[in-house]
């Protein structure tokens, strides 16, 4: 005798497993984007340009993430989100207040290996 199943005077009845509902996404709820990443030994950084609604042009700017890995162990990595393209322009154009925060979060050479990827992002016309 089956156990998925159960009579109940006299009547059989089955057992119903719960459908799973099936998420439907919109399109239109969907961000999609275009990544380039860096990374040395100390740091990486991997920026991002959001398509519009077209999905052949880009939103203005870049959205940088930002991982410090200067820690011993994984779990104590830095990351932050940088997305104020005026400032990461600024710390490629050597601007002394962009620097100032530039310096709280890398060293000189993070600095300068940053630079040197916004260039890059520059040269590829992303900012």
């Amino acid at each position: 005798m089956s156990k998925d199943r159960i009579q109940i005077d006299g009547v059989w009845y089955v057992k119903e497993e719960p459908t799973k509902n099936k998420i439907e996404i919109e399109i239109e709820a969907l961000v999609h984007s275009e990544a380039l990443s860096y990374e040395i030994t100390h740091y990486a950084w991997e920026a991002s340009r959001i398509y519009k609604s077209d999905d052949k042009t880009f939103y203005e700017g870049v959205d940088i993430h930002f991982t410090d890995k200067r820690s011993d162990t994984r779990e104590g990595w830095v990351e932050d989100h940088w997305d104020n393209n005026n400032w990461i322009v600024g710390v490629y154009e050597n601007n002394p207040d962009s620097l100032v925060e530039a310096r709280m979060a890398m060293c000189e050479e993070g600095i300068a290996h940053f630079q040197a990827f916004v260039g890059k992002l520059k040269e590829r016309g992303w900012l």
